[in-house]
């Protein structure tokens, strides 16, 4: 059963790759559905290890017929997904009601996530009928495929691969190893057998006509579909309708071709500099801010766009203007992280931030205090950074302002004179230079170069610098105490949780303002206290098969938490977590099965020192991941890399420890263990992405884990003598 282990670690972990990535699609890219999706997947696996533990030994062909069912049930949920938003009657553009979004989320994953669980627990047993054999050891096996896993998500999409034809794959993967299986123990039913051959062959089929299929699917949200193309960064699709060319990306839409977002952005950035020679542009270039700030007469224009992908599928369709404008000669087209460009020695008069705002770890990354002081270090002394802020042009809600703010307060602890121009869309102009307030000003300049626009023309100008909007919102922003939005802390992200679910839930915008610091902290440090002391009293208390299940619970929390500060930080420094996110979690499984491998081994030594060991070095790997990065830089991909390996060692040497330490019932152990490890996952998935790291930051959260393992190493003391 070695084979079917490792199998099911290779599906589980590549189905929710590719049904992570439609939900993300289907609810329009909003990052809160990954997080509730994880933490479904882990809750729906831990349901599935517990499912009927009354019958340990699973039925003749059980472990085949449920992969048979995985590979076609992977495919029904995929539909589902694409048809999520027609099914439940929602309109166009619009979110689905959070009910109906949560009854997706939850049909999409929990019945795929309930199999994988189910699968593991009947292939261990399984595989523990040789008595030589270890629960530490089957989880090893899980984590190796697992590390499969991860790495085909990544090369799949690296090659061109769309999601459904990688679902194809692993359903393909998952029907050809029941049937392997099968014919390998000798135990192939006539029933089974024909089912299982017409199954994969379906598979097969569908698999050949993957492209139509996909097509087909686009269709039902796109009826005016040009292109869909699935790339590392999300789902590119093209829309074209009477001359209008509309891009969406995770189906929202980022842009279309006839509208005049990039003049405002453009012509205020160029139009506050005397003479805007060198010009960084980051992103946008496709919906015609490169055409516009031509018009300005700039010398050398540096365009940075995050993939290739989006330029190769728009560019031959946009309209000519935009497409003669990213040819022209002074335009150098650069491809890759936006942010690393100020790696580099040059310097600039403008930098435009033509980003997506700061709803994601992805995108916050160019709203911070650490990205502003790059760019001010490749400005001239009087040169200009200019950004954008979707918002609402009369009343701010509150996390709006927040939001607004902590931004503000960034720019402000790193540039001299700030300036926020009212709109549907806030532009934000930054110098370590006074900004210009006089509009005769900048209508001179408009007048000189002869801008062409559709709005951004000499009266538009001057109500924007002398409408009463310009104070207010200078008055709001003095009067809104935010937390600085930085990389250790992107409270950012926070807030734009706090505006989506203020779409649902509108009472819940009185919510959106954290506590002050000190207050917040307080508040924090009781909960933790009690919760400290509670799980105390348990290891103290109960007795050592409930104390083993918690530890296996706590290196679940541990190692989420962990988890996800390395990956931010990683893309907080990189820029390119969706690309290789996929290499990362390969790390992470392969530290998996390496600890899980290793303490199998020493099953006949003594398992107290190993305990505290295993424990004291966890705890060790959570203090180094919180110190601050200047005295140790764990935002290094080498260091990140071994982190992750470190950690997935030390959470999977553990969960093999409390398994060796019941080795008395290895079967018995397989349900609880492994469903309290998930839980656990489950609870610092949720925990760590929605309250620790955007309100108290990286460094906290850091700390929280490695608490919580040194509550472990107490257990251990208890149990292991």
């Amino acid at each position: 059963m070695r084979y079917g282990l490792f199998v099911i670690g290779w599906i589980s972990i590549l189905g929710q790759v590719v049904m992570l990535r439609e939900l993300a699609v289907a609810l329009y890219g909003v990052e809160l559905v990954y997080l509730l999706a994880i933490g479904f997947w882990l809750l729906g696996t831990a349901a599935g290890a517990l499912f009927c533990r009354q019958s340990e030994k699973p039925q003749s062909n059980g472990v085949q017929w449920l992969l048979v069912l995985f590979a076609l049930l992977l495919l029904l949920e995929m539909a589902f997904t694409r048809g999520m938003r027609v099914l439940f009657g929602g309109v166009f553009g619009a979110y689905l009601p959070f009910p109906a979004q949560l009854a997706g989320i939850l049909i999409a994953i929990l019945p795929l996530s309930v199999l994988s669980g189910l699968l593991f627990r009947w292939s261990a047993v399984a595989y523990l009928n040789d008595n030589k054999r270890t629960l530490a050891g089957a989880y090893a096996i899980e984590s190796l495929g697992g590390v499969l896993g991860g790495l085909s998500s990544t090369t799949f999409l690296q090659f061109g691969f769309s999601n459904l034809l990688i679902a194809l794959i692993c359903s393909i993967i998952a029907a050809a190893s029941a049937f392997w299986l099968s014919l390998a123990q000798g135990e192939m039913k006539k029933v089974f057998g024909v089912f299982n051959v017409m199954a994969v062959a379906a598979v097969i089929l569908a698999f050949w006509h993957a492209y139509p299929l996909d097509r087909m699917s686009s269709l039902w949200h796109h009826p005016h579909l040009l292109e869909s193309t699935d790339t590392p960064y999300g789902r590119i699709t093209v829309e074209f309708r009477k001359g209008q060319i509309s891009v969406f990306e995770n189906d929202a839409l980022s842009f279309e071709s006839q509208g005049v977002s990039s003049e405002e952005l453009t012509h205020f950035a160029a139009l506050w500099h005397p003479r805007p020679e060198h010009v960084l542009i980051m992103g946008g270039g496709c919906e015609g801010i490169v055409r516009d700030l031509l018009q300005h007469h700039p010398v050398r224009v540096d365009y940075v766009d995050l993939s290739d992908v989006l330029m190769k599928t728009v560019l031959p369709i946009l309209p000519p203007d935009i497409q003669k404008s990213l040819k022209d000669p002074r335009v150098h087209i650069h491809f890759g992280d936006p942010r690393s460009r100020l790696r580099g020695l040059e310097r600039y008069d403008v930098i435009i931030v033509g980003m997506p705002e700061p709803t994601s770890g992805q995108s916050n990354r160019f709203y911070t205090r650490e990205f502003f002081d790059l760019a001010k270090r490749h400005l001239h002394q009087n040169g200009i950074l200019a950004l954008r802020l979707r918002s609402v042009e009369n009343i701010w809600p509150e996390a709006i302002a927040l939001r607004n703010a902590g931004v503000v307060q960034a720019l402000s602890r790193v540039f001299d004179d700030v300036l926020v121009l009212p709109g549907t869309t806030n532009v934000i102009l930054a110098s370590a230079e006074n900004l210009p307030r006089n509009p005769d000003v900048l209508i001179s300049r408009h007048e000189s170069r002869s801008i062409q626009a559709k709005l951004v023309i000499p009266p538009y100008v001057r109500y924007v610098l002398t409408n009463d909007r310009l104070q207010e919102i200078s008055a709001r922003l003095a009067q809104t105490a935010a937390p600085v939005n930085s990389d250790e802390r992107p409270v950012c992200y926070y807030y734009a949780g706090s505006i989506w679910l203020s779409k649902l839930f509108p009472n819940l915008i009185k919510y959106a303002r954290p506590a002050s610091a000190a207050k917040s902290f307080e508040w924090v440090a009781g909960i933790f206290t009690v919760c400290f002391v509670v799980l105390l009293l348990m290891i103290l208390l109960f007795r050592s098969s409930v104390v083993t299940t918690l530890i296996a619970g706590i290196a679940g929390f541990y190692g989420m938490l962990l988890e996800m500060i390395l990956l931010l930080r990683f893309q907080s420094a990189n820029g390119v977590l969706y690309r290789d996110i996929g290499l990362l979690l390969t790390l992470f499984m392969l530290g998996l099965a390496w600890g899980a491998a290793w303490m199998n081994r020493k099953r006949n030594a003594a398992l107290r020192t190993y305990g505290i060991g295993i424990l004291s070095g966890a705890c060790l790997i959570g203090v180094i991941v919180a110190l601050p990065t200047f005295l140790f830089n764990t935002a290094s991909p080498v260091w990140i890399g071994i982190l992750l390996i470190a950690a997935g060692f030390f959470v999977s040497a553990a969960f093999a420890w409390t398994a060796l330490v019941r080795a008395h019932s290895q079967k018995n152990n397989i349900a609880p263990l492994y469903a309290a490890d998930l839980i656990g996952g489950c609870f610092g998935s949720w925990l760590g992405s929605l309250w620790f790291m955007p309100l108290y930051g990286l460094t906290a959260t850091a700390a929280i884990a490695a608490v919580s393992m040194g509550l472990a190493f107490f257990a251990v003391l208890r149990i292991a003598r």
